[in-house]
């Protein structure tokens, strides 16, 4: 089966969902589409921007983009997307929010994992090469090493649950 997107064909990641029913796909130009596989749920479909660091007016638009290198599904059913930012973040897909977003490692985060129940989350910060050799060099001379980081989620990943609308008597 083939699943038709709307993100740049320089697609980096693709995660399928924990149902089945769809992906996510990560593009070089900071963004992810949430994909379903059903003509049914192609309604649902949507992309969002991830991955930009605000520059204060010194690049256009006011952020420079990085690519998404990898997305991992919480057993929630929410998301972790790692970038050449340097950060990850925890997206709840159907609420369409941001659940929480990392500070920014000294170095590009290039893949992520979850394990089986969701309570750890691993990322390894090493160079992506999306700056290509020089800024590799660059790295090796300031002693930049690659790094494995094994967290805990403490329920960071987790969707939240919706508030309650006021009852008014």
């Amino acid at each position: 089966h083939s699943v038709s997107y709307s993100l740049s064909p320089l697609h980096t990641s693709v995660s399928i969902f924990r149902d089945c029913k769809g992906c996510c796909i990560g593009a070089n130009e900071g963004r992810v589409s949430v994909e379903y596989i059903s003509e049914a749920d192609a309604k649902k479909n949507f992309a969002f921007k991830c991955h930009r660091v605000n520059t204060q007016g010194t690049m256009p638009n006011n952020c420079e983009v990085y690519p998404v290198n990898d997305i991992a599904f919480h057993p929630s059913g929410t998301l972790a997307t790692v970038g050449s930012d340097g950060s990850f973040c925890f997206w709840d897909k159907d609420s369409k929010s941001r659940l929480k977003m990392s500070a920014r490692s000294s170095m590009p985060i290039s893949s992520c994992a979850f394990n089986a129940d969701g309570t750890l989350f691993a990322y390894s910060a090493s160079y992506d090469w999306h700056r290509g050799h020089a800024m590799a060099q660059t790295l090796k001379q300031q002693g930049m090493r690659p790094r494995l980081m094994i967290r805990a989620t403490r329920g960071e990943a987790s969707p939240k649950a919706p508030t309650p609308a006021p009852t008014y008597w």
